[in-house]
This record gives structure tokens, sequence and C-alpha cells, in this order.
């Protein structure tokens, strides 16, 4: 039996990748504007993707609030004055994202609400501005975009 040992290894060290995304991504998360202490109120019944959007968020310093279907997400906007701003999912339980923009615009009509949802018909689009949101966002959610429409908000 023969057996190999070798007496040096050389190895090669690329950089990570990750840590490259991760110093990327840092620069796409900045934003233009002063943020830290506003408040956006998550509409999203989809843990993951409250996750998902909670992490960028937190990372662009916006304090971050979660209404797990409509009716929280009305509730929260009636109560709470210090939301600047919603992102509404449109497919919601107890109350979907068109019917809870328009409880929330009776009250605060001048409350921006972004509709981010997986419809992606023209008809989706055209049917979130008739219930009274602002702006509209397809999942799955691009990074840029939503920086893009936050500041246009905010």
């Amino acid at each position: 039996m023969f057996l190999f040992v070798p007496s040096q290894i050389h190895l090669t060290v690329l950089p990570d990748k990750n840590d490259l995304d991760n110093k990327t991504e840092d620069k796409v998360l900045k934003m233009g504007k002063e943020h830290a202490g506003k408040t956006i109120l998550i509409a999203e019944d989809e843990q993951s993707n409250f996750d998902f959007l909670k992490i960028l968020l937190t990372r662009m310093n916006f304090k971050v609030l979660w209404a797990k279907n409509g009716r929280e997400a009305v509730d929260l906007c009636e109560t709470d004055p210090t939301i600047n701003l919603v992102l509404m999912d449109i497919k919601m339980p107890l109350l979907n994202g068109y019917e809870a923009t328009k409880l929330i615009k009776v009250k605060r009509p001048d409350l921006p609400i972004i509709a981010q949802t997986a419809y992606a018909m023209i008809s989706d689009k055209l049917e979130a501005y008739n219930a009274g949101c602002d702006g509209y966002l397809s999942k799955p959610i691009n990074i840029n975009q939503l920086k893009e429409a936050l500041e246009s908000y905010l």
C-alpha cells in the first residue's frame, strides 16, 4: 500500500464573494436623505417576506412595524401617528391590501402607501392606484426600486 503525504500544501486564497456582495449591498442601502427615526409599517402576512423587508429597512435606519393582515394595518395606522409610510401587500387575510388602503386613506389621506405584490398585471397595478396606493412594487422586491420608492415618498 502506498501513502502519499505532501510536505507542503499551497492554497490560493480568493476574496470571499459574500464580503464583496455585502459591501456592494451596503452602498445600495445608503439612503440619500436622513431617515433615522422614520417608521415604516410593513403589511405582510408572509413571515419570510416580512423578514426580508425588515432586514433591508433596518439597515437603512428605519424603524419597522409589522401588520400580519389588512385589519391590523388599518388599526395601526389609526392609532400610531409616527408611521411615515406603509408597504402594503395586496393578498392578505381578513382585509386585502386594496380594502385596507381605502380605509387608511380615509383617516390619513397624506400617508404614502406603496403596494407590494406578486400580481404583475397592468390591471392589478391600476387597481392598486385606484384603491389609493401611491406607488407599486412587484415581488420579488428589487432593492434599487424599493430605495427609489422610499426616497420619492419620504
